[in-house]
């Protein structure tokens, strides 16, 4: 009967020890996690989450921003062909068609508006604004990843590059 009341203590001693280191690691990570929500500059988890909705629904804007600009140029690749086309294939006279010719070989896109008309004017103003949008979007989302790179090292400190 002694050894079994000695033996029922040590494993109570056991219990009351894993009981408390238990109790300590609770303590330990709510400390923590108060640590965390005190930071200035933290980021809860809906917050985090937002930013990275914003920078998806950003990525997509950028994707479909470079898609409009590669069909921008390729509109421009063919106006400026049928340019060349309509100059080489009507017939001035010989003192018009160098002019012509220099006409296209030197000018630059807003320098073409005046030729074209409004609606060229128009698709050149409108290209300019897109790329405007699209460089305020990078630049924008260039901030948002430095944000949650933060953010990131913020929640996981200890955390090698490697592992994440």
């Amino acid at each position: 009967a002694r050894s079994r009341v000695a033996r029922l203590k040590r494993e109570l001693e056991q219990i009351r020890a894993e009981v408390s280191y238990k109790e300590r690691g609770v303590e330990t990570l709510s400390n923590v996690g108060q640590k965390l929500q005190s930071l200035t500059g933290g980021y809860s988890l809906e917050q985090a989450q937002r930013i990275l909705t914003e920078i998806r629904h950003l990525q997509s804007k950028l994707s479909q921003g470079e898609k409009e600009k590669n069909d921008l140029m390729q509109s421009l690749a063919k106006l400026k062909e049928d340019l060349v086309r309509r100059a080489s294939s009507s017939s001035p006279d010989v003192s018009t068609l160098s002019l012509v010719q220099d006409r296209l070989d030197m000018a630059s896109q807003t320098d073409l508006r005046g030729e074209f008309g409004l609606n060229q004017s128009r698709l050149l103003a409108e290209k300019t604004r897109m790329r405007l949008e699209y460089d305020e979007a990078q630049r924008r989302l260039g901030e948002l990843k430095c944000r949650l790179v933060n953010l990131e090292d913020k929640m996981l400190p200890g955390q090698p590059e490697s592992d994440k």
